[in-house]
């Protein structure tokens, strides 16, 4: 129920900044078959959040701080989230290990979502990816978001105009704001990249750029 909710609840709220579909297209040749529980994709701000939410309703891994939010803070718990604080080796520490027995094909839990990139970009580029979300070596299904805007549009990506409070009204105020999702299928890392999980995020980084 938590999840048939949320879906339904996120794609309203693409609808409110104006996101009225979103242009998904998939890599020709790229694996859907194989099963993967952990999705990567890069993080250009919040409405790619709530496409994936509405998409998969997955548990996120979040900042500890989130839970202190009205409202928003007992939504992310009951959605199963990951919440990690950055500051605590010992958080740290259990978040990979709750990363790893969620990325077991036979978990009950939901998919999980991890931006790799530990933090959010203006969409022009990808960022060094963290290791997290490939130690585990399981499979992992790669998407890579982009949000095209013309020149006198408002720039959906976080702190591409503004933050907080006036991004969101920005997005609101603005009738069509564009979402591309590129799906670039399973990945599944090779013996190497299981022994070394830098080698596996270097290579997710490359295809999503």
């Amino acid at each position: 129920v938590i999840r048939g909710t949320t879906m339904v609840v996120q794609r309203l709220w693409l609808w409110c900044v104006g996101v009225w579909w979103v242009e998904r297209s998939t890599r020709a040749g790229a694996d859907l078959a194989t099963p993967a529980k952990l999705i990567v994709a890069n993080h250009i701000g919040y409405i790619e959040i709530w496409a994936l939410q509405a998409w998969f309703a997955p548990g996120f891994v979040a900042k500890r701080g989130m839970l202190d939010l009205p409202v928003l803070g007992s939504m992310a718990a009951a959605a199963q989230n990951i919440f990690v604080d950055r500051a605590s080796a010992e958080s740290r520490h259990a978040t990979g290990d709750c990363i790893a027995a969620r990325a077991d094909p036979a978990s009950p839990f939901p998919p999980c979502a991890i931006f790799p990139e530990g933090t959010t970009t203006n969409g022009t580029s990808v960022i060094q990816m963290q290791r997290g979300a490939f130690r585990p070596g399981h499979a992992v299904r790669a998407l890579a978001f982009a949000c095209p805007f013309g020149h006198t549009g408002f720039n959906p990506c976080w702190g591409a105009r503004g933050e907080g409070g006036a991004h969101l009204l920005g997005l609101m105020a603005q009738p069509v704001s564009r979402l591309r999702c590129v799906g670039l299928g399973v990945r599944v890392p090779s013996d190497a990249e299981r022994a070394d999980a830098a080698l596996f995020a270097r290579r997710a980084q490359a295809e999503i750029a």
